[in-house]
């Protein structure tokens, strides 16, 4: 039996909401997308948005893998991808408060057999979570973009026990005790989460997080390298990967490689380049980075950064 291994490339790490998101759940927003199967047709392919209400939008996928929806409430969604006769082959919560008007979902066929045993991510996605998990879940959202993490706490854990094999509540349980140094709890639900969908990315990312904050860079690697293999183009993965290198002391160029994928969109990775290169002894390139962090926003430690640029003159 052919199986499918999906990647969607704007999962969420943490479901916190993006400066300057909008709450109104009565806003409608336009979202597009499409559908990247290596190259072969998506024809065939259905994207469902399953709202708590019962109202599904589906939108047929075309052959060139292109989707949208003109008009959809903001709000949670379940995004499901089907074949025409209805055989749900990816399921994922998204928010589209916090996503982009824009989904890129991206596939890879693999034409191996699924093993006997183990962990299958196509069947995991069939479960079919109860309805109390999911109201909980969604609560949980709900005070997650207020950031009253105690309140998302409640709401993930009681979903969890609701439904054990609810891998997006213990992933986003996860969060929510990260965000508040809850590190052993944390660490065991991305476990959890990561045991029982290995093939979903966000588990993998997290857990790769967490050992890095726990000082266990060796694991860390160890998860880094699981979620590039699920995803290579993740800059949390490749920042995490690289960081680990680096406090290992191994792998340089690889560590300082992994870092610059992920400084356009983490910019804080220019800093540990920035520190690597200056300790070798290139400091004109230390220097460069350093302004490319200045440059990127606002950074909180702007001033310290400020002041070693300055030393570097």
């Amino acid at each position: 039996m052919k199986s499918y291994v999906f990647c969607l490339s704007l999962v969420l790490v943490s479901l916190a909401p993006r400066a300057g998101a909008q709450s109104n759940s009565t806003e409608s927003v336009s979202l597009a997308g499409e559908v990247e199967l290596g190259g072969q047709s998506a024809s065939g392919l259905i994207v469902v948005l399953a709202s708590a209400g019962g109202l599904d939008r589906r939108s047929d996928v075309h052959a060139d893998g292109a989707f949208e929806f003109p008009d959809v409430p903001s709000g949670e969604y379940e995004l499901k991808v089907t074949t025409l006769h209805g055989g749900v082959i990816h399921s994922e919560y998204v928010s589209l408060q916090l996503l982009r008007n824009h989904l890129s979902v991206r596939l890879r066929r693999q034409e191996q057999e699924r093993p006997a045993s183990g962990t299958v991510s196509a069947a995991r996605l069939q479960h079919k979570v109860p309805s109390k998990a999911r109201k909980e879940f969604e609560k949980g959202l709900e005070a997650a973009r207020k950031n009253d993490s105690a309140a998302a706490i409640g709401h993930f854990a009681k979903a969890t026990e609701l439904d054990p094999d609810f891998m997006e509540a213990h992933n986003n349980l996860g969060v929510q005790h990260l965000k508040c140094d809850g590190n052993e709890t944390a660490l065991e639900e991305f476990q959890k989460a990561v045991e029982l969908d290995p093939a979903a990315l966000s588990p993998h990312v997290n857990l790769a997080l967490v050992l890095l904050r726990m000082d266990r860079p060796s694991d860390a690697e160890a998860a880094a390298r699981k979620a590039i293999r699920l995803d290579g183009s993740n800059e949390n993965a490749r920042y995490c990967l690289g960081v680990a290198l680096l406090q290992q002391q191994k792998s340089t160029s690889e560590a300082l490689d992994n870092l610059q994928r992920a400084s356009e969109t983490i910019p804080r990775a220019r800093l540990a380049i920035a520190d690597t290169l200056a300790k070798r002894g290139d400091v004109e390139r230390a220097k460069k980075e350093l302004r490319a962090y200045l440059n990127s926003g606002s950074p909180p430690d702007r001033r310290s950064v400020e002041t070693w640029l300055a030393e570097l003159q």
